[in-house]
């Protein structure tokens, strides 16, 4: 979670913005050394200049090695 809340030289505004992240992800380790993770993130940020206001939902998969 964040807040920011400061001067827009672009739009000649102050701006302010409220942030907030989930992330959710669980390890699975199929064999020796290599782990899957798959992920899902949502970020929520408010803001009251409208490019800076958006809603995001991703999803990512990563593979993993181990080399020892």
């Amino acid at each position: 979670d964040r807040s920011y809340g400061g001067a827009d030289p672009l739009f000649l505004v102050t701006r302010g913005d409220n942030q907030t992240d989930l992330r959710l992800g669980l390890t699975y380790t199929p064999w020796k050394l290599w782990s899957i993770t798959p992920q899902l993130a949502h970020t929520r940020n408010s803001s009251d200049v409208v490019i800076n206001d958006f809603e995001r939902t991703q999803v990512f998969v990563t593979l993993r090695r181990e080399f020892r």
